[in-house]
């Protein structure tokens, strides 16, 4: 299939939209481009050391293929967009990406971000997590784990510029802690499926 909506258009679709992305002013006003800023970014969230593994379960599509690799006490580790009042606060207010948790599980194609949607995670693995059970029987939900609420905007996540110093990473990470044992706020979660045996 070759229209509008098979992956290679949406894939092309998608770079095209962002490499205009980054070739805005507004994004390089400091001299640095894209994704220099998104190194720093990145350095600033996840310290020196650690391994990260980043994956975007979508439509599902990546779940089914995962669950034909991933042998049974496998696991997928998630970190994605999560609604909370903090959450849908700062993500419908300041994110340039929809959040709509009353959304369903499709999303309508369209132009750049039309199909996104940020809540989609809290609805396939929280709202609908019997649909989710029933739908993809071979996963099971482990845990899920509320993460940075402060950290994200203080990278310069939404501004594209980091409004403190580096070096106070220990501290923003500290207090992120805190404030998620102590309210469960998290901009993110952290979302571990375990690969069952299906008879």
């Amino acid at each position: 299939m070759n229209g509008p909506h098979d992956d290679t258009t949406f894939r092309r679709q998608r770079i095209a939209h962002w490499d205009r992305v980054a070739g805005q002013p507004r994004i390089s006003l400091f001299g640095r481009t894209y994704h220099r800023r998104l190194h720093q970014i990145y350095r600033f969230l996840i310290p020196p050391g650690q391994r990260v593994l980043e994956l975007g379960c979508g439509n599902g599509r990546l779940l089914a293929a995962a669950a034909a690799v991933v042998r049974p006490g496998g696991a997928m580790v998630m970190i994605e967009p999560w609604r909370n009042r903090w959450s849908e606060l700062v993500y419908r207010g300041l994110h340039h990406e929809p959040f709509d948790p009353h959304a369903g599980w499709e999303l309508p194609a369209g132009g750049p971000l039309s199909n996104a949607n940020g809540a989609l995670p809290w609805i396939v693995f929280a709202r609908d997590r019997g649909r989710f059970e029933d739908e993809f029987q071979q996963w099971e939900i482990a845990s899920i784990e509320p993460l940075m609420p402060l950290r994200y905007l203080v990278s310069g996540g939404l501004a594209w510029r980091c409004p403190v110093p580096t070096w106070s990473y220990g501290l923003w990470r500290r207090l992120d802690e805190l404030l998620v044992r102590s309210t469960a706020a998290g901009l993110f979660a952290r979302i571990v499926l375990r690969r069952v045996n299906v008879p």
